[in-house]
């Protein structure tokens, strides 16, 4: 038996706890919610609950019929990981003790870097939106000249030599109201901004046809992420 509670993290809304002792290997609920395509997914206002099952199948287990499963944690620390997600025949979700679980013990899983990725907009926790100029030659991405605008994007955390650092472009999202924040990174120029690009765009390693912003070097945090010049502008 399971019970949702006042979790033992920080930050938590809830938390999901055994009310009995469990043993290694047990089955302890399914996760479940409304199944959903991955372009269904990119156009829901919170993607906290998401639970990806395969690259096309998704369960949002926000809804008021879901399983108390949606209120299982992670606490980022690996050791004390108590609990995993299963998958049973490509379509459902399981929750399963790794170990003996003690009754009152919070159940702890890890959601994964996909699950980070997939569950928002920007594609990573830790980054804000600032003010600094903007030339046009710098606004002209993959072949687009875009007007001259104010904005930026800076990380709110330290990042290391080519950590993952958002969704940059997808051919999922097909409207302006859901474009990644990747897209709001200001690009190095010759003749414009003189700050040296910090990040890189390459393939993502979780959801084919879509791209992500690479870190090049470490960044501290409060600096701006910037992209290189499309090669055009260089020629």
């Amino acid at each position: 038996k399971l019970s949702s509670r006042e979790p033992t993290v920080d930050g938590a809304g809830m938390g999901l706890f055994a009310d009995e002792s469990v043993s290694a290997g047990r089955r302890l609920i399914e996760y479940t919610g409304r199944v959903l395509t991955l372009k269904e997914t990119r156009l829901l206002p919170d993607r906290s609950y998401l639970k990806m099952v395969s690259f096309n199948r998704h369960i949002d287990g926000s809804g008021a019929r879901s399983s108390a499963a949606r209120f299982i944690n992670d606490n980022m620390d690996k050791s004390r990981m108590n609990s995993r997600f299963v998958t049973v025949a490509g379509k459902r979700v399981f929750v399963e003790a790794l170990r003996e679980i003690a009754a009152d013990e919070e159940l702890f899983v890890d959601y994964g870097r996909a699950h980070w990725i997939l569950s928002s907009h920007s594609g990573f926790l830790g980054l804000e939106r600032i003010q600094s100029p903007r030339s046009a030659i710098d606004s002209q991405m993959d072949g687009r000249n875009v007007p001259a605008q104010q904005g930026g994007m800076r990380t709110t955390v330290a990042l290391d030599t080519y950590a993952l650092v958002c969704m940059y472009e997808s051919d999922v999202i097909s409207t302006d109201s859901h474009q990644s924040l990747g897209q709001e990174l200001r690009v190095s120029s010759v003749g414009g901004c003189r700050i040296e690009a910090n990040c890189e765009i390459v393939p993502n390693p979780f959801i084919p046809s879509t791209t992500m912003v690479r870190a090049v070097r470490p960044i501290a945090a409060g600096d701006e992420l910037v992209l290189p010049p499309p090669l055009a502008t260089l020629q």
